[in-house]
């Protein structure tokens, strides 16, 4: 158990983070299914608060 709780004693360094930063990201569901001309969200970026 004692091992298991060592998992929190660590950190990402600045270089690490930066790198992680670079990664291109992509949303799986970009919301088609809830944009309507009826509806609350009439485009993609309204639904996603203009963060496509």
């Amino acid at each position: 158990m004692k091992e298991n709780l060592e998992i929190f004693d660590w950190s990402l360094s600045e270089e690490e983070l930066k790198k992680i930063e670079e990664i291109p990201q992509y949303r799986i569901c970009r919301g088609e299914d809830f944009i309507s001309s009826y509806g609350p969200y009439r485009t993609e970026g309204e639904l996603w608060d203009g963060e496509l």
